[in-house]
């Protein structure tokens, strides 16, 4: 059947063949792809090295770490693999960020010149610490501080002259100050034969108060005693 004369619109335009690309615009895409590739493999390159870098940054701090960690762990004697087992696996636990302060902490001098007064107050000729509790009498139990597992903490720094330090919590990396009368051992000593070392791991329980946090019922990780129960120096302070 022929459309009529005047009937247009059953009339299709011819297909349009499909212009080929000049060859200089081959050519100009081609650099322009390869341009490309090179900037994203200058860009992976970069992020390798950097991934790189960090890897053995943390690398080299995990060694430090644990040669931190064992330097006193030879108070133990025969069962020092087994404290070093449990104290690696409170350490496994810990965020890359606690590490870092860890290390800081336990290498760089403490100035207990501006945390002393805060930890025990104004100065006075009784220290603290010769006090054998650190919470007041009660005729009635009651919870005192947070309900809950011990928390894990790290010791920050101590002085033995004032029987008094603080502890750095291993998970929001809050600071608690603690007293020697908060340390949890088997013997029935005087506060004044307690104290922890600087990066020694403890469990504690921690009280908020209005003005700063407190550790209680502070002993070693894992339920391990303290090293002063371990190392012998028995002697008081001077």
């Amino acid at each position: 059947e022929m459309p009529d004369e005047g009937d247009i619109s059953r009339i299709s335009d011819p297909p349009v063949a499909a212009q080929e690309p000049l060859e200089a615009e081959v050519l100009h895409n081609e650099e322009v792809d390869a341009d490309s590739f090179e900037e994203d493999e200058d860009d992976e390159d970069e992020e390798d090295e950097m991934a790189r870098k960090q890897r053995r940054f943390k690398e080299r701090r995990s060694k430090l770490m644990g040669y931190v960690v064992e330097e006193n762990a030879s108070v133990y004697g025969e069962d020092q693999q087994r404290y070093l087992k449990d104290l690696n696996a409170a350490i496994e636990e810990m965020s890359d960020g606690v590490r870092l302060s860890y290390l800081n902490d336990k290498l760089e001098a403490p100035n207990l010149d501006s945390r002393l007064p805060k930890v025990l107050g104004p100065a006075r000729d009784t220290a603290e610490y010769a006090a054998w509790h650190v919470e007041p009498y009660s005729e009635e139990m009651h919870m005192v501080g947070e309900l809950g597992p011990a928390r894990v903490a790290y010791c920050k720094w101590w002085n033995r002259a004032r029987g008094c330090g603080e502890v750095v919590d291993t998970v929001d990396k809050g600071v608690a100050v603690v007293l020697a009368a908060a340390l949890t051992t088997g013997a029935n000593v005087a506060p004044t034969a307690k104290y922890l070392i600087q990066g020694e791991m403890v469990e504690y329980r921690r009280v908020k108060d209005a003005d700063l946090d407190r550790g209680i019922l502070v002993r070693g990780v894992r339920g391990w005693p303290l090293t002063c129960e371990m190392d012998g120096a028995k002697a008081l302070p001077g």
